[in-house]
C-alpha cells in the first residue's frame, strides 16, 4: 500500500483520476482561474480544469517540495506557463494541501498569488 506523500506524488507526475475520491472537495483560491469550491471528480476535471487552462497555450505545475504531516500533505511549488492572449510567459508559486484517505484524495485546497497571475492574463 502507498503512503499518503506517495499518493500525492504521482497525483502531480500523472493526474492520474483514479488517484482522486468520487466525492472529492476542491477548493480553488478566489480570483483564481475557474476559483471557487468543486464536489467530486467531474466537477474537477469537466468544470474546473477546462476554466483553469482556458487562457493557457501551456500550464505546467512543478512540485518543488513536498511535506508530509501524515492525513495531510503539503505541496509546495510553482506553475509555469504561457498566455494565449499575449504569448506571456510566468512561472508563479503556490502551495497546496492535499488531504488522503484510503489510498484517494478526498480534499485539495490550492494558494498562489492570484494579482500575478491576473496581470499575466489581462496584459
Amino acid at each position: 500500500m502507498k503512503s499518503n506523500l506517495e499518493i500525492v506524488k504521482d497525483w502531480y507526475t500523472t493526474f492520474n483520476r483514479d488517484l482522486i475520491h468520487p466525492d472529492i472537495e476542491w477548493e480553488v483560491v478566489e480570483g483564481y482561474p475557474g476559483g471557487g469550491k468543486y464536489y467530486g471528480t467531474q466537477a474537477v476535471f469537466e468544470d474546473f480544469l477546462p476554466q483553469l487552462t482556458a487562457d493557457f497555450e501551456q500550464w505546467t505545475v512543478k512540485a518543488n517540495q513536498l511535506l508530509d504531516a501524515g492525513e495531510a500533505i503539503v505541496g509546495l511549488g510553482h506553475y509555469v506557463g504561457r498566455v494565449k492572449s499575449s504569448d506571456r510567459s510566468f512561472t508563479i508559486p503556490f502551495a497546496h494541501m492535499w488531504w488522503v484517505r484510503d489510498s484517494r484524495i478526498v480534499k485539495a485546497q490550492g494558494y498562489a498569488d492570484t494579482l500575478v497571475l491576473r496581470r499575466y492574463i489581462n496584459g
